[in-house]
């Protein structure tokens, strides 16, 4: 007779997520409307558009 397999904890996981960081940053209100507006025009959401931003910065950061 098979031992049954014991049951898996906790969420399932999905192998297809990338893992992820949060953060948290401070803007004025007026880079908050320029971002805002920006995400409107490019149809984003802002923190997509952050996501870009980021990334755009990091890809062309010179050590």
């Amino acid at each position: 007779m098979k031992k049954p397999t014991p049951k898996k904890k906790g969420r399932p996981v999905n192998p297809n997520l990338v893992p992820t960081v949060s953060v948290s940053i401070r803007l004025t209100e007026e880079l908050l409307e320029k971002l805002d507006h920006i995400s409107a025009l490019e149809r984003r959401s802002r923190t997509k558009q952050i996501e870009m931003i980021v990334k755009e910065f990091v890809d062309n950061y010179r050590i």
